[in-house]
């Protein structure tokens, strides 16, 4: 984000820590956005057209809309009536549009796309560490593994085979749900509350 930085203010810190003997661990939220994000554009603030404002998005798949009255809802309809759809929110908050993990689109976005694709990223699961970070605290696991049960199982193959170094964290709340996030084909570890 040029506001606080961008990539110089990202290179000087990565530079820092390395000379301190300390490690970077970012946080991935791979689960939902911000209602106000280039993907989802609820307020028609961006350049792009985000999911909420217009069918036409390239992210539009990427959530999960629901009809309403038109004239009552949030977004556009499917069928391209204005206010006529809301959003499914992570945890109901409307401020969170929830992300269909599930959708081949997201899946390259995290994890490439195989010979690679001119409009999304090699992996962004990768692209961090190949800044320098030394792993990724993931947020709210459940929530994604409701939509794709084997979403961090692509995570570890891929972050692995780039970096067998690297750490992995999973935020997961529930005793059943550490236990199954830590059997060796997911994640290195795992924090709760």
């Amino acid at each position: 984000d040029p506001a606080f930085g961008g990539d110089p203010a990202f290179d000087a810190l990565v530079a820092e820590l390395d000379s301190r003997g300390m490690y970077l661990v970012l946080d991935a939220v791979p689960n939902h956005v911000s209602s106000d994000s280039p993907y989802f554009d609820r307020f028609s603030r961006h350049a792009e057209v985000g999911a909420c404002e217009n069918i036409s998005s390239p992210y539009r798949d990427w959530f999960f809309f629901q009809d309403v009255p038109a004239g009552t809802g949030s977004c556009m309809r499917d069928d391209g009536t204005p206010l006529g759809a809301n959003y499914t929110g992570w945890f109901g908050v409307e401020t969170l549009p929830q992300i269909n993990t599930n959708h081949p689109d997201v899946l390259a976005y995290w994890f490439g796309t195989p010979g690679g694709s001119p409009d999304l990223p090699v992996s962004t699961a990768t692209h961090w560490m190949d800044r320098g970070i030394d792993g990724w605290r993931v947020d709210v696991v459940p929530d994604v593994i409701g939509v794709n049960p084997t979403f961090f199982e692509t995570w570890r193959e891929v972050t692995k085979a780039a970096y067998p170094d690297s750490v992995s964290y999973s935020e997961t709340w529930s005793e059943g749900d550490v236990r199954d996030r830590i059997l060796g084909d997911e994640f290195d570890t795992t924090m709760n509350y």
